[in-house]
């Protein structure tokens, strides 16, 4: 179908599946060929485990498929822990209100525990507790950050010709994401941020 601003846009998809669609837009106008976004509101993960394959997308003066939380309130917190335990992690110098944080991910993304990630189930003022255990208990080398993530999405055997910037962008925020098998001509290249 003909695109004058984005073709196919979606607000906080989970388990959506955008298969074998045609976006002729126009370059100099159509913005996006593909576009799911998460606004901040509500504190769950969005844009999870869709699958965006088959398509062909044609003509876009931006991105050909972007997944966006970045642009959102999705990062809540980042710094490094004090300590921890087997479930929760500690971290002295927040000030942090009670339980503002239920329902987001803490995600260490460097120091001890690196690449774990766990539901938050409630917080104080300086320690938040998770829904399952950490196989390595945080320290104080352990840098985190608070956010609401993208999981496991897939994009998977698309068509992407004359996109002026990425063909294929997921911006902020995205755990266990595959991008295969795309065909991307005259395109900024695929980006993860």
């Amino acid at each position: 179908f003909p695109s004058h601003d984005r073709g196919i846009s979606l607000l906080q998809a989970n388990e959506c599946q955008i298969i074998n669609n045609i976006i002729l837009g126009n370059t100099g106008v159509t913005l996006t060929g593909i576009f799911l976004y998460y606004d901040g509101t509500g504190a769950t993960h969005a844009n999870s485990d869709n699958l965006i394959a088959g398509n062909t997308i044609r003509n876009i003066k931006e991105e050909g498929i972007i997944l966006d939380t970045y642009n959102s309130t999705g990062f809540k917190y980042g710094g490094t822990a004090t300590s921890g335990t087997n479930n929760t992690l500690a971290d002295s110098g927040a000030t942090w209100a009670n339980n503002a944080y239920v329902g987001y991910y803490c995600v260490i993304v460097d120091g001890t525990g690196k690449g774990e990630y766990r539901y938050i189930t409630g917080n104080t003022g300086t320690v938040l507790t998770v829904q399952n255990y950490f196989n390595t208990t945080p320290d104080a080398t352990s840098k985190y950050v608070i956010l609401a993530p993208q999981f496991r999405n897939k994009i998977i055997g698309n068509i992407l010709d004359n996109v002026l910037r990425e063909g294929i962008l997921l911006w902020g925020n995205s755990i266990g994401a595959a991008i295969a098998n795309n065909s991307l001509t005259a395109c900024g290249g695929a980006g993860v941020s």
